[in-house]
């Protein structure tokens, strides 16, 4: 199965050399009804809690269920103009065909680096509706299914996107970038040594970032909780690292100015993206979108480079 990444043009530039997608928190995607349940399925939930134990406990266990997973969106189709100007930067910015398993999806990335949480791994279809309510029996053993419901339901108004999605706990992230301040600040709250941390293996420092290799860190499960419950606040942001072979053919947006992206991928140093798509004097399974001269969508012709599309 071949799905689709949208990328905005530096994004794109920088995946040759940093293959990685986003495990975006639903507190930052751009629809405001992500993973948000209904107000009658709140306060049943609520009830269930209050059986089973404290308000503070069932608040810990909704984070836990329904605002711990992200998600990973590619899409169905590569030629949506809308999809182009909203994802990929006016146009300006290049789609990533990927080939899916559809008997094993995880093998798009590269790795998994904790141990598997139940019902922790999902990967599907959105679907698209009027409403959003979960209509089955509501018990403590439904939550993964209602978990599943919310996250892959959307209103029908978002049906162009053509959406499949992986959505994971954020402990399967692999890397972690967060405002060096704020992780410090993370660290003394939680009365943790900040500068052995930083000075640590798998600790980048990036001016006022950090990049986080959390396998190979020391980074401890509260302060990875905290970075993603607080993400916009840190300025955090999840990542999955991706397995280039699954990469098959990279379609230039028809307002890029070809440059960058081209000696990207002729330049490129990662070992499974170096000669893929470039060799010998010849770009191989590159695109080039076009705007059709008659119709409002997109044409799209084999990349022949930065110079030779000057005089097409």
């Amino acid at each position: 199965m071949k799905l689709y990444k949208y990328m905005p043009g530096k994004r794109a530039n920088d995946f040759f050399n940093n293959p990685i997608l986003r495990l975006a928190n639903p507190n930052g995607l751009n629809d405001p009804f992500e993973f948000s349940i209904t107000q009658e399925l709140s306060r049943d939930i609520e009830n269930m809690h209050k059986e089973q134990g404290t308000r503070e406990e069932g608040f810990r266990d909704y984070i836990e269920n329904f605002m711990s997973f992200g998600v990973i969106s590619l899409s169905e189709t590569y030629d949506n103009l809308l999809m182009w100007s909203h994802y990929a930067d006016e146009h300006r910015g290049a789609v990533f065909e990927f080939i899916i398993e559809e008997g094993n999806p995880g093998a798009l990335f590269l790795c998994t680096n904790s141990t598997p949480i139940s019902d922790s791994k999902y990967f599907g279809k959105v679907d698209y509706r009027k409403f959003r309510r979960y209509q089955d029996v509501i018990s403590s053993g439904m939550i993964p299914e209602i978990r599943r419901h919310y996250i892959f339901t959307k209103s029908d108004e978002w049906m162009y996107e053509k959406e499949q999605r992986f959505a994971l706990h954020y402990s399967f992230a692999d890397i972690v970038k967060v405002n060096r301040k704020e992780c410090e600040n993370a660290f003394h709250s939680q009365a943790q040594n900040y500068r052995e941390f930083e000075s640590g293996s798998g600790v980048e420092v990036d001016g006022e970032d950090l990049w986080i290799d959390i396998k190979n860190s020391k980074i401890s499960a509260e302060i990875l909780k905290m970075m993603w419950i607080m993400t916009i606040h840190m300025n955090s942001f999840f990542f999955k690292i991706i397995d280039f072979e699954r990469v098959t053919k990279i379609i230039i947006g028809c307002r890029n100015d070809n440059e960058s992206i081209d000696q990207a991928i002729k330049n490129t140093k990662n070992p499974g993206a170096a000669g893929k798509f470039y060799c010998e004097g010849e770009f191989i399974d590159v695109l080039k979108a076009r705007q059709s001269e008659e119709r409002f969508e997109l044409d799209f012709e084999e990349y022949r480079g930065n110079f030779l599309s000057m005089f097409t």
